[in-house]
């Protein structure tokens, strides 16, 4: 979509600068002079697409051919991408033949240093924004509403409107500002308070940093966030390193525009400007002026739960006015997520918002059509979400894991490194890994936490992996090891791996952080561990509760060894994407976890002693339609251990109704020469989101954390999968491994006189969500 910007040498193939000054200026008023006076069908100018040939045609009368063909091929005019969020599909969406001579005019102006019509081009766009504006409001614009509504194809949404007769608007401005039915727009997950919406049906591009933003998208010069909030600079240091959400408001488009967050106004602050076009041509052009800092646009700021945010209404080419609704441009003013703050009149518009460093994170699809090799923006409605806001006004607990795992991050707490043990490094976060010390003196030693299974256990002492020899846990070289004469134990895994008769069991005294814990049960297999599991872990730690099954004599585990000696007896887990997270004891930190933390009992699963909950319900993608699982009760795991979630096979059917593009297929996907049916998909393709309810929880599944490891070049395969197809889930039970754990703060807690419980809340998710 970028194009090269003209040298000076290119300069001399085009009509003289004044000369092509002058024609567009010209075209642009014979425009406006044609919808005052009403001497042509307004569908035949003024709204008329600019490729339509009729377009071409009036074009070429007006403008000089040097000037329309040389400008032409700099700008590549015409028609520019979208991509449909819904759908997937990339379309074409045409340029209004208005917006294209404004374009004309924008290179015009861009040369501000070589020529002397910058001034002339700013006065003569305002002056025709003025003039439109005035010729919209009076009532004999009326004739331009149908024209209007048959060039862009509008007949089918005035059925969302709140006045669904063109007739009964007393001017165009009234039906171009109309206003939409709340149930025609509505807004999603309306209790989550960390969601932010879009703020406008509109041509969405979404950068984590405002770096990104200028790298593949903002590429006019004296761009700058200080200037786009008016010259401030104290104000711009608070969105330094932030993030930027461009929503790109056509002609076409329901033009009022909404709150993205909830919040308190702390300001408003009205900006003059000229009214250059905002087409993504005019933003994407290298060398040209930045239309955003240079056009009229009106800065609110905005006090949220996560600091300020900064929502800029910018106008663009032909619009009148940018007006607020209803006082909520006052000091003080309570505002909600998706209400309506204001409308645009006639023309093309922006909404620009600001967040700061760290208080967002924006939806991985948008990010991704924004930062790719051609960029495009992404179609979207109010109210739709868009990404969730993080509390940063709370500091954080824990700084410094440059390492990854490598520091135990405060007592109690360990960190939980994420790894790849089947050399795909398409799908680097398979399991996670921890540090902790066992023995006296005490070894590090690198352990699988896993709330799916109860044995703490570590490979055999110098076994040899794939490809180098490990040096594992030793109970000879250390002074508090115990062997239990004539122990032995077994251990199954939902991924088919079983290990029977093990050998024996010792104890000895395992650390982190200043937990010690004494004479805890560690289990040593007997068979070899020529596994590529053993490069990345040296064993594993079942959380479950109570005592090991298989176990001669019975052995605690882990956690309920602990539990007696914790300020709470409860441990939990904060697990992200592609990034470390934490897994804290005997406290719950309130600071991961946004909203309130809900409890539940842990159902009769068909393995005793694991941690789990009974699902409620679920939805597919965006849409609002919630269905409940059979019997409003679908007992599910809760398991660190596994990639990935498993539904009964009626429910993944559902799911995938949703995504026409996967097909089943019969993969290796635990890479132990054992295929298990399955599901692949084009990796360019992201799933739709799968909601699940807990009760009154609900956790969202964003499609991406559903995108398992690539099964080729092209193709991924899917972390849903039909239950009874490991042997720890039945048919009709469930499993939600490391996809539901990335979005969900959970606490494990065994009260001894509440019984076990598992609690739930919203976790952000964190920037590890975008880094892919």
């Amino acid at each position: 979509m970028t194009t090269t910007n003209p040298t000076s040498s290119d300069t001399t193939e085009l009509t003289p600068p004044q000369e092509g000054f002058e024609a567009s200026a010209g075209a642009l008023n014979a425009l406006t002079t044609a919808a005052e006076h009403h001497g042509q069908d307004p569908k035949d100018t003024i709204h008329r697409p600019s490729s339509h040939e009729s377009s071409h045609k009036w074009l070429s009368k007006i403008l000089p051919a040097s000037t329309l063909e040389g400008l032409e091929t700099r700008f590549h005019m015409g028609n520019y991408v979208i991509i449909n969020r819904t759908t997937g599909q990339k379309t074409f969406e045409p340029m209004s033949i208005y917006v294209r001579v404004g374009m004309h005019l924008l290179y015009y102006g861009s040369m501000q240093a070589k020529l002397l019509q910058w001034q002339e081009t700013e006065n003569l766009l305002r002056a025709q924004s003025v003039k439109m504006g005035e010729e919209y409001d009076s009532p004999q614009s009326k004739v331009h509403i149908g024209a209007f509504i048959e060039s862009f194809d509008l007949s089918s949404t005035l059925s969302e409107l709140v006045e669904p007769d063109p007739d009964k608007y007393p001017n165009f401005n009234a039906f171009f500002a109309r206003e939409i039915r709340p149930d025609a727009r509505p807004i999603e997950d309306p209790g989550n308070g960390n969601v932010i919406s879009s703020p406008a049906d509109c041509r969405l591009t979404a950068f984590p940093t405002i770096d990104l933003a200028t790298k593949y998208w903002i590429k006019g010069f004296g761009f700058t966030i200080a200037k786009l909030l008016g010259d401030d600079e104290g104000l711009a240091k608070t969105f330094e390193g932030g993030s930027i959400l461009i929503n790109r408001l056509a002609p076409q488009d329901y033009h009022r525009w909404h709150s993205p967050i909830t919040g308190k106004v702390i300001s408003v602050k009205e900006i003059e400007g000229t009214y250059y076009t905002v087409n993504p041509q005019a933003i994407n052009q290298a060398g040209t002026l930045d239309v955003f800092c240079e056009n009229r646009r009106s800065v609110m700021l905005v006090d949220c739960r996560s600091g300020p945010v900064a929502i800029v209404a910018i106008g663009a080419m032909l619009v009148g006015s940018i007006k607020y609704v209803n006082g909520v441009e006052n000091v003080d003013t309570e505002i909600t997520r998706g209400q309506c703050l204001g409308a645009f009149y006639y023309g093309g518009s922006t909404v620009v918002v600001l967040y700061p460093r760290g208080s967002a994170v924006l939806d991985e699809d948008l990010v991704r059509n924004s930062t790719n090799e051609r960029p495009c923006e992404t179609l979207v409605r109010v109210g739709e979400r868009v990404g969730l806001i993080t509390d940063i006004k709370q500091k954080p607990v824990f700084t410094g894991f440059a390492t990854y795992g490598a520091k135990i991050a405060q007592n109690g707490s360990v960190a939980a490194k994420p790894a790849n043990p089947f050399k795909d490094p398409t799908f680097p976060d398979a399991i996670f890994v921890e540090t902790l010390k066992i023995g006296t003196p005490p070894r590090n030693i690198n352990l699988q936490m896993d709330t799916g299974s109860w044995q703490l256990w570590t490979y055999d002492t110098n076994c040899t992996s794939e490809d180098t020899p490990i040096k594992f846990y030793d109970p000879s070289q250390s002074s508090t090891s115990k062997l239990i004469d004539d122990s032995s134990w077994s251990a199954g895994y939902g991924n088919g791996a079983f290990m029977k008769n093990l050998s024996s069991i010792y104890t000895d005294t395992v650390k982190f952080a200043k937990v010690v814990l004494p004479d805890q049960a560690i289990g040593r297999p007997r068979q070899s561990c020529k596994t590529s599991m053993s490069q990345v872990t040296q064993g594993l730690v079942g959380l479950g509760y109570g005592s090991w099954p298989n176990a001669n004599p019975p052995q605690n585990t882990f956690f309920t060894q602990l539990a007696p000696t914790l300020k709470l007896p409860l441990f939990t887990a904060s697990l992200n994407y592609r990034h470390p997270g934490y897994y804290d004891f005997g406290f719950v930190d309130r600071r991961k976890y946004q909203g309130p933390l809900r409890y539940f009992p842990v159902p009769t699963l068909p393995t005793p002693n694991l941690w789990g909950v009974n699902a409620t319900a679920y939805r597919v993608g965006k849409g609002i339609d919630v269905k409940p699982f059979d019997g409003g009760a679908l007992p599910t795991f809760i398991d660190s251990g596994g990639a990935f979630i498993f539904l009964p096979e009626k429910y993944v059917n559902d799911y995938y109704a949703h995504a026409p593009f996967v097909e089943s297929a019969t993969v290796d996907i635990n890479h132990n020469n054992n295929p298990t049916p399955s599901h692949l998909f084009p990796c360019a393709r992201i799933l739709p989101d799968l909601s699940i309810g807990v009760g009154d929880y609900w956790a969202t599944i964003p499609g991406l954390l559903l995108r398992g490891a690539q099964y080729n070049e092209t193709t991924c395969i899917s972390n849903l999968l039909i239950s009874g197809l490991s042997s720890a889930v039945s048919p009709d039970g469930a499993l939600f491994g490391l996809p539901f754990m990335r979005t969900t703060f959970t606490v494990f807690k065994n009260d001894p006189n509440e019984g076990p419980t598992v609690g739930l809340a919203t976790k952000p998710l964190g920037r590890s969500y975008l880094d892919n």
